[in-house]
């Protein structure tokens, strides 16, 4: 059955089941708990969504989405949904990596079942990272959308299924942007204030010496009379007065 009760084909679905046993110990029945990946699953997963564009979902060995992904909605408008109220990501769609942003209008030369896994995706189902090995990545690598990410990724043996976290790189790094744009505008303004003070010293400099010019050029020192030059050096020049 879906959301609104009513029953439907192709609606993924979860089960937790345990054994109860018999008095001979064996198996006597299962007590099964269905769940919503869509609701109950999704939403252990949201707490760990930061930011606008941070998501965290789970996915099995083959890349395909067994939690919901945050952008179901934007997944529709670029094509990677069907356009119908009950369409979702989870068990539909692959971790592919369509080598342009599609976010931003770009369109792949390639069909979606030929294009490579994500990075993350490539990295987690190929090598396994578990819990005490994740995978990280915080140079960039293009999702499953092909925006511009950074994330980090583990694999769960036990439950046979692979968990990431991932927030696009432009607002992943925003602050650190922010940082460096403060710290050029500081060293503009530092540069600005040792330039100026370079010069005032030069036009202190040279006012200084124009006024020593101008005294030996009226021939008055204080209470001497300078009457000729008879010698110069690094340090000034030597007059008889």
């Amino acid at each position: 059955a879906g959301e609104d009760g009513e029953l439907r084909v192709s609606v993924p679905v979860m089960f937790v089941a345990a054994p109860v046993p018999g008095s001979d110990g064996k198996p006597m029945a299962i007590v099964a708990l269905r769940i919503d990946p869509g609701n109950e699953f999704t939403d252990i997963l949201t707490v760990a969504q930061p930011g606008n564009t941070g998501e965290t979902y789970a996915f099995d060995s083959r890349g395909v989405f067994l939690s919901q992904s945050r952008f179901d909605e934007q997944l529709k408008r670029i094509a990677l949904l069907p356009d119908h109220p009950h369409a979702r990501s989870v068990l539909s769609l692959e971790l592919r990596n369509p080598g342009v942003d599609m976010v931003a209008g770009g369109r792949p030369e390639k069909l979606r079942s030929d294009q490579p896994l994500t990075a993350m995706a490539a990295d987690a189902i190929g090598h396994k990272p578990g819990i005490e090995q994740p995978g990280v990545n915080v140079e960039g690598y293009l999702d499953y959308r092909g925006v511009d990410t950074v994330g980090a990724w583990a694999w769960l043996p036990e439950y046979d299924f692979g968990i990431a976290t991932e927030m696009d790189k432009a607002e992943a790094f925003r602050p650190v942007f922010v940082l460096r744009n403060v710290f050029w505008v500081l060293f503009g303004m530092l540069s600005l204030v040792a330039l100026l003070l370079l010069g005032l010293t030069l036009f202190a400099g040279r006012l200084e010496r124009r006024m020593r010019e101008a005294v030996v050029a009226a021939g008055q020192l204080g209470q001497y009379a300078l009457e000729a030059k008879i010698g110069e050096g690094g340090m000034g020049s030597v007059y008889r007065a």
